[in-house]
């Protein structure tokens, strides 16, 4: 038999570089869990999120150079 698969992927921390986060965000209806609020950080500006799936997602918005 195989074992539960739902808990296999929890521990990956999924990234996306997106082209405007802010906006992006808004409209986000998958977020269980807001780990790190919108916020400009030295890895440029980025929110860290965990949807219902349990999965940490990590969003930075895309630099304009």
């Amino acid at each position: 038999a195989l074992a539960d698969l739902s808990n296999l992927t929890q521990n990956i921390r999924l990234g996306f570089q997106v082209e405007n986060l802010s906006q992006l965000f808004t409209k986000i209806k998958d977020i269980e869990k807001i780990i790190s609020p919108l916020q400009n950080t030295p890895f440029g500006f980025r929110a860290v999120i965990k949807n219902h799936d349990g999965h940490v997602i990590e969003l930075t918005e895309k630099p304009n150079h």
